[in-house]
């Protein structure tokens, strides 16, 4: 099938005659989304060792919910805010869902302080994320925190 400048050869200009009438689409400059962009590190103080931490929590504007698993588990775009889910003291290893910081008895205070904080060891962070791994261990830790 012949182009549509096609035969200006005849004209002598041979040299247009592959030429693209509307040039090749330019692609949209689009940002590279980081995690780090969704996050924001939020202050609390332990209700174990009064010590003041900081832990890694999702912006919730940022966050867009996508779809609902079948299991209910909610998927949002480029982040996953149940890798941020625990707010962890890395002084005593006081451990809990976010949702439900504070609110101890010294009876679960002194619990803790005699079954978690005697030997725990604190997470080593370079990253300005959690990775799933790292994830994994808050979590078990907020699971271990709830039983005792």
């Amino acid at each position: 099938m012949a182009g549509l400048l096609s035969g200006l050869s005849k004209l002598g200009l041979e040299n247009l005659e592959g030429m693209e009438l509307y040039g090749t689409p330019k692609e949209k400059d689009v940002p590279e989304v980081k995690e780090e962009d969704f996050l924001f590190d939020k202050t609390y103080e332990c209700p174990v060792c009064y010590q003041t931490f900081k832990s890694k929590t999702v912006r919730s504007s940022k966050a867009r919910l996508i779809r609902t698993d079948k299991d209910l588990r909610p998927v949002y775009q480029d982040i996953d805010p149940l890798k941020y889910d625990v707010a962890v003291c890395n002084c005593c290893g006081y451990a809990v869902l976010s949702k439900n910081f504070g609110g101890l008895t010294p009876t679960q205070i002194k619990s803790v302080r005699e079954n978690i904080s005697v030997n725990f060891k604190s997470f080593d962070r370079n990253e300005s994320v959690y990775s799933y791994e790292e994830a994994l261990d808050r979590h078990k830790l907020c699971l271990a925190n709830t039983i005792v």
